[in-house]
């Protein structure tokens, strides 16, 4: 009976990992914003020196690109991913070009938690936020930079779901052998 249950579970297993693999593309996680500031300057040690203040951490300057979109997220209506890959930065902000147009807010720095290669934020992150980035709409990215160091690791999903259907089963079959 033990066997039979044991085989059961691991042919489940498998059919997961199986149907998972075959999913198709899905929406990526959005990032955590850290803040938001008018940088007056988008100088490379005024970025860091702000990402450092907002994380309380010693970050290292990666790199800084000038862009001049994002991705739309798939699935989504107002999210977007800039494509870093193979990079895999822990921090990064996005600067809005906005001069003359009197916003106190135009770089807002977040913090990378999904996919590592994927820079990801919302509208809801960016606009509308007091005195803050009414028209830092999508078209008005002047550039990103990204950060590491003091970085967090993240948990995959998939091993998480594979080590609970495991405990699971082995409460099951521990409950079956006292029955």
């Amino acid at each position: 009976m033990f066997k039979r249950f044991v085989v059961t579970g691991i042919a489940a297993c498998a059919g997961l990992v199986l149907s998972l693999s075959s999913l198709p593309a899905a929406a990526y996680m959005l990032d955590v914003k850290v803040g938001q500031v008018d940088s007056k300057s988008s100088g490379d040690g005024a970025e860091l020196a702000e990402i450092e203040k907002l994380t309380g951490l010693d970050l290292t300057l990666d790199e800084k690109i000038d862009i001049k979109t994002a991705i739309l997220n798939p699935g989504s209506t107002d999210e977007w991913y800039i494509d870093v890959a193979p990079a895999t930065p822990g921090y990064f902000a996005v600067k809005f070009g906005v001069g003359g147009l009197g916003f106190k807010v135009d770089t807002f720095f977040f913090r990378n938690i999904g996919e590592l290669d994927k820079l990801v934020f919302s509208n809801a992150d960016i606009l509308g936020i007091g005195d803050g980035c009414e028209k830092c709409n999508i078209e008005r990215i002047s550039h990103y930079t990204t950060f590491n160091g003091g970085s967090h690791t993240v948990p995959e999903p998939l091993p998480l779901t594979l080590l609970g259907i495991g405990i699971a089963g082995m409460l099951l079959s521990r409950r079956r052998r006292h029955s």
